[in-house]
C-alpha cells in the first residue's frame, strides 16, 4: 500500500510539473522541471526546455499514477508455493522431494 501511495503521489507531481511546463507556468527553479545549466541560464530557455519535455513528463506521471493504482488493487498477501526440502521449508524426512 505504501508503494502504491508513493507512486500515485509522485505520478501526480510529475503530471502537474508537465502541465505547468506545457503552459509555460512553471517558474525557473532548482527543484522541478528540466534543470540543466543551459535551461537555468535564463527564463526563456527554461520555459522552452520544459515546454518541449512536457509531453514525456506528463506521460511519465500517468504511467506512475496508473502503476500506483494497479499496486493498490493487487492483493497484499501472496501465497508462495515452495517445494518441500527447500531451505525455506526445511529438509524432507525421506530426503526425496515429495509433491505438495
Amino acid at each position: 500500500m505504501i508503494v502504491g501511495v508513493a507512486l500515485i503521489t509522485a505520478g501526480l507531481a510529475f503530471a502537474v510539473v508537465g502541465v505547468l511546463g506545457w503552459y509555460a507556468r512553471l517558474p525557473r527553479n532548482r527543484f522541478a522541471g528540466v534543470r540543466t545549466p543551459a535551461t537555468l541560464r535564463d527564463d526563456e530557455t527554461f520555459t522552452m526546455g520544459n515546454r518541449v519535455s512536457a509531453p514525456l513528463t506528463i506521460a511519465a506521471g500517468a504511467v506512475a499514477t496508473l502503476g500506483g493504482i494497479a499496486t493498490m488493487g493487487s492483493p497484499t498477501h501472496t501465497h508462495h508455493h515452495e517445494l518441500p526440502g527447500t531451505p525455506l521449508n526445511g529438509p524432507t524426512t525421506s530426503g526425496v522431494i515429495q509433491p505438495p
